[in-house]
């Protein structure tokens, strides 16, 4: 698993991750552990498709189709970048980490400047629905 492994700054795609437990050998790629799931961002996320991402100044910004935005106060000097195109299946947390568990498998794993905090899920209208 280690070769087919995508790593992009601070941000990990890791293809087949389904949330469950992991060797030490995919432990030493980055590939996360058992994490909890975030129910209520999981209800809010669940179906939508990203559209885009951008990290500016310790702040990763995540836009969907649907012209909703999640942003996340990821630190400074944390630089991520991802691919477009994933739907979310699932979201969730452990330590100051932020996955968004996508339908096929792959896993968009985003760092929290504070653990469970600096998350903000914005409709398309631009109304807060979620802050953390």
């Amino acid at each position: 698993m280690g070769s087919s492994f995508i790593k992009a700054g601070a941000i990990r795609l890791a293809p087949g991750y389904t949330g469950g437990a992991v060797s030490s050998n995919q432990r030493k790629a980055g590939v996360p552990g058992k994490m909890a799931q975030n129910q209520k961002l999981t209800e809010l996320l669940q179906g939508k498709t990203i559209a885009s991402t951008s990290n500016r100044s310790g702040t990763m910004t995540v836009g969907f189709t649907d012209c909703s935005q999640l942003t996340v106060q990821t630190g400074e000097g944390s630089s991520n970048s991802a691919a477009t195109g994933g739907t979310v299946q699932e979201v969730k947390a452990e330590g100051n980490n932020l996955s968004l568990v996508l339908e096929g498998g792959d896993s968009l794993r985003i760092p929290l400047a504070a653990e469970a905090s600096g998350i903000l899920l914005r409709d398309k209208d631009g109304k807060q629905v979620y802050a953390a």
